[in-house]
């Protein structure tokens, strides 16, 4: 019997850019916005981020996302709210997962065609259907990476009485998948924060996105 694997469709392929058509994001956001379409705001680096081009680039993304939900960039003198960044990716993990095994599990039906030759013997052929299906298992391994993004907003006019700004907004983003850099999902992991943007306090959910 010719056995053959098909290849099972994991959790973490579904998210993977090159394995699938997806990212998948798990979203939260805790904070006290109210309206913030028309409010400014500005970018506000980490003091180690300030000659970071890699955070330039997510900055100018994250700050196009959130004019695009209706906020108005500018500098901090004259902005509302600090928008502030920061983002992460581990050395990844090895996921075990199971894969079926197709393969010939009996004949549905058989045929058999014949004809009588001149010298009055007989021959036939007979032909089977056969039925197909799980014969086994066998696993493979995967590693799989996880990918954080965090965004703080916090009152670029008020501050504590540490002398810390007031924090406002807290979103968190976190999508797994096979590919061991974050610069290829960060624009979905951005979209996906951004999503009815400030959205509901306290609420958690997931946001799959199409790679395009």
């Amino acid at each position: 019997m010719r056995a053959f694997q098909i290849a099972a469709i994991t959790g973490a392929c579904i998210v993977l850019v090159g394995c699938g058509s997806t990212v998948r994001s798990q979203v939260s956001a805790f904070h006290e916005l109210d309206a913030v379409k028309g409010s400014t705001f500005a970018m506000i680096p980490y003091p180690e981020q300030k000659a970071d081009l890699e955070y330039r680039t997510y900055a100018k993304a994250l700050a196009s996302g959130l004019t695009k939900a209706g906020l108005l960039e500018t500098n901090l003198s004259n902005a509302k709210y600090a928008v502030l960044m920061n983002y992460s990716i581990d050395n990844g993990k090895s996921e075990i997962s199971s894969v079926p095994i197709i393969g010939q599990t009996g004949v549905a039906s058989s045929t058999t065609y014949g004809q009588v030759n001149r010298s009055g013997s007989f021959s036939a052929t007979t032909y089977n259907t056969p039925t197909y299906g799980i014969v086994g298992a066998t696993t493979r391994s995967d590693t799989v990476f996880t990918r954080q993004l965090t965004v703080d907003i916090v009152d670029a006019n008020e501050k504590d009485a540490d002398g810390k700004y007031r924090r406002l907004y807290l979103g968190k983003v976190q999508s797994r998948g096979a590919g061991g850099q974050i610069a290829p999902v960060m624009p979905y992991m951005i979209e996906a924060l951004l999503q009815d943007f400030p959205g509901k306090s306290g609420q958690t959910k997931t946001v799959d996105l199409t790679v395009h």
